[in-house]
C-alpha cells in the first residue's frame, strides 16, 4: 500500500482532512479535533506513522493504538489518513 502522497502532513492538513469526513459520514468530530489539537506533535507523529504502514488493516491498528480501542474514532482517523 504505502501511497505516500505529496501532501506535507500537518495539524491543519489533519483538521481539513477530518472535515471532509465530518461531512461524508453526516457526524461531528469536534471533540476529535480538539483531542488531536491539544498535541498536535503527537498527532503529526501518529499520521506520519500511518502513512508508512503498508496496509489499510496496518494503518488501522496503529490508530486503535491511539484511540485506546475506540473504533468509531479509529475509522474516522483511518478515513481522513486515506484522504491526506
Amino acid at each position: 500500500m504505502n501511497t505516500q502522497s505529496n501532501v506535507a502532513i500537518t495539524l491543519e492538513t489533519i483538521l481539513s482532512a477530518l472535515t471532509k469526513v465530518e461531512k461524508a459520514n453526516g457526524t461531528e468530530l469536534d471533540s476529535l479535533k480538539l483531542a488531536l489539537s491539544s498535541v498536535p506533535t503527537k498527532a503529526v507523529d501518529l499520521f506520519h506513522s500511518v502513512a508508512k504502514s503498508e496496509s489499510i488493516d496496518d494503518r488501522f491498528k496503529c490508530l486503535l493504538e491511539y484511540c485506546s480501542q475506540d473504533t468509531n474514532e479509529a475509522k474516522y482517523l483511518l478515513e481522513a489518513s486515506l484522504l491526506m
